[in-house]
């Protein structure tokens, strides 16, 4: 497992070291961030893509993916196969899009009737 060590300097110049998994910067990249990867490869726009569903942040989680499949293209230019790769996304952007709707639709609780 990948992990990043972030060292801070405070103002006394003492020196504080963190230890993170790769997967827990993401947020925190993204928090300073709070763009669209654009241009990046497919795996980069799709592990953003997650960051944002994780928060709930639809409309970005779905230009994410948007920008996964760009990704993908220049893949495929290049001679990769990427079948796979293109079914999970196509399958989180359906996902994304159904919650969109479920978010969007008031639910009614009838109770028993």
């Amino acid at each position: 497992m990948y992990v990043f060590t972030l060292q801070l300097e405070t103002h006394d110049h003492t020196t504080c070291s963190f230890n993170f998994p790769w997967y827990s910067l993401c947020p925190i990249i993204l928090t300073f961030c709070l763009q669209i990867p654009r241009g990046e490869p497919a795996s980069v726009c799709f592990k953003t893509a997650l960051v944002y569903i994780e928060q709930n942040s639809l409309k970005e989680a779905k230009l994410c993916l948007d920008e996964a499949f760009l990704g993908l293209a220049k893949e495929l230019s290049l001679g990769t196969d990427i079948k796979p790769q293109a079914r999970i996304i196509a399958q989180y952007k359906i996902a994304v899009r159904i919650l969109q709707v479920t978010n969007s639709s008031t639910i009614v609780d009838c109770g028993m009737l």
